[in-house]
């Protein structure tokens, strides 16, 4: 393990190895299965950040797989926030009931610019979709891929709450020790590991 300094690319290192791993297992086995990398921090604030950051990979990634589902496979490439019920809600009826309280505690608005555009979010553009059920968000920028009007493959591949973590299995997982520990005590989330 090798040491760097703030600012010396720790983290693009990392998510380039992330990007690598998603891919080549699509080329091998031809279909998603599931999570396929956990990260785990130790502070909620770090987590969260390095989830931004991942989520402008996944565009990357998504909007790659749209263009050649032949070659990467019908499963979206997602990125899931795993963190404790403090900073996000853990069911879909929870998200949508504070969806517009002006809490901090289990709020779910915690992305607050499209990682592809740049464009502003707020609670506006989050809402429950189908297939599979989940709480999404919709870029408002008409001109982003992820603002398309009526496409649910527009939705910006990232995944914030508990139950649709299970439901959705996104490809990247990242969390908070503490919640990582949840694991062994909740038998819903065996499902994470295939």
């Amino acid at each position: 393990v090798l040491w760097f300094p703030t600012g010396g690319g720790k983290t693009e290192a990392y998510l380039g190895i992330v990007a690598f791993v998603l891919g080549m297992k699509r080329l091998r086995k031809g279909e998603d299965d599931g999570v396929t990398v956990l990260m785990r921090y130790t502070y909620r604030l770090l987590t969260i950040q390095q989830f931004h950051r991942a989520a402008a990979l996944m565009c990357s990634c998504e909007y790659i797989r749209q263009h050649d589902v032949k070659k990467w496979g019908k499963e979206p490439f997602r990125v899931g926030l795993f963190v404790g019920q403090n900073t996000t809600p853990n069911t879909l009826q929870i998200a949508k009931q504070n969806l517009h309280s002006k809490s901090e505690e289990g709020n779910p608005v915690q992305i607050l610019n499209c990682p592809r555009c740049g464009q502003h979010l707020d609670h506006h553009n989050y809402l429950k979709a189908e297939n599979p059920l989940r709480m999404a968000i919709k870029c408002g920028n008409k001109n982003c891929h992820y603002g398309t009007p009526n496409n649910d493959q527009s939705f910006l591949p990232v995944v914030f709450v508990d139950d649709d973590n299970v439901r959705t299995l996104p490809s990247l997982l990242i969390g908070t020790v503490d919640k990582f520990a949840s694991l062994a005590w909740e038998s819903k989330f065996a499902g994470l590991f295939g």
